[in-house]
């Protein structure tokens, strides 16, 4: 099997207005794919159709060639920046091991093993010198990587990311993306972005989606697909990186 996630026809209304309309999408295994679009444009919608959180009203979604509901445990999942009480007493390492939940035994509390994986988790993530700070000691970019890391504990094929570097400046923004692109070697990794101009770097495939989508392509998003895209004039500029 070459494919990791297959759209057929996809489409999804809440209740009266339709979120997505015939969505037509394969993923490739150890693909980076972009997913860029406006506000609204029904990118999160897709992603929980990706993670069988939501179910399409139209077509069909198949991770691995069966629903996204069974192979949940396989998918590692980035939501978009976290909003909780940076003052919770919680540590780096045991929120990197909220990652093995629904995967250990988590009745008996978590095993050598699941500390071992979280440990690999934070030292592939870069930190691992973290794992006894408390959450809420920790920069914007550090708490970025530990849910990533957290992702990572599950052990997954597929990690999918909703806009990882919001709010977050380009340094650490490039250093986020150097690190999706090294996991890139053993996972398939899916990411939503604003930014299109930046991940062009990284990503090998672009999605432009607004209700529909509008672009699918390897080859550079054009000024006139963008102004498709979010219906207002656009000039594209052109990111330097060092």
């Amino acid at each position: 099997m070459t494919t990791a996630i297959q759209l057929d026809n996809v489409s999804f209304a809440y209740d009266a207005p339709t979120i997505l309309e015939n969505i037509n999408l394969t993923i490739e295994i150890k693909e980076f794919l972009g997913i860029v679009g406006p506000n609204g444009g029904g990118k999160s919608t897709l992603l929980k159709i990706m993670l069988g959180l939501l179910k399409p009203t139209q077509g069909q979604a198949l991770v691995f060639g069966e629903s996204p509901a069974k192979q949940r445990i396989n998918i590692g999942y980035v939501p978009q920046f976290a909003n909780f009480p940076r003052h919770f007493p919680i540590t780096v390492q045991e929120t990197v091991l909220t990652g093995r939940l629904g995967v250990t035994r988590s009745w008996l509390g978590f095993s050598r093993e699941d500390k071992a994986i979280a440990h690999e988790a934070m030292q592939t993530t870069h930190i691992a010198d973290l794992a006894k700070r408390q959450i809420g000691q920790l920069s914007g970019g550090q708490l970025q990587r530990v849910l990533i890391a957290r992702a990572l504990a599950c052990q997954p094929k597929i990690l999918i990311l909703d806009e990882p570097t919001a709010n977050i400046d380009q340094r650490v923004e490039e250093d986020i993306f150097d690190l999706l692109k090294q996991l890139n070697q053993e996972l398939t990794v899916i990411v939503v972005s604003h930014d299109i101009g930046f991940i062009s770097a990284y990503v090998s495939r672009v999605a432009c989606l607004n209700k529909t989508l509008l672009c699918h392509q390897t080859a550079p998003v054009t000024p006139q697909e963008l102004e498709q895209l979010y219906h207002i004039p656009v000039r594209a500029i052109q990111h330097q990186h060092y």
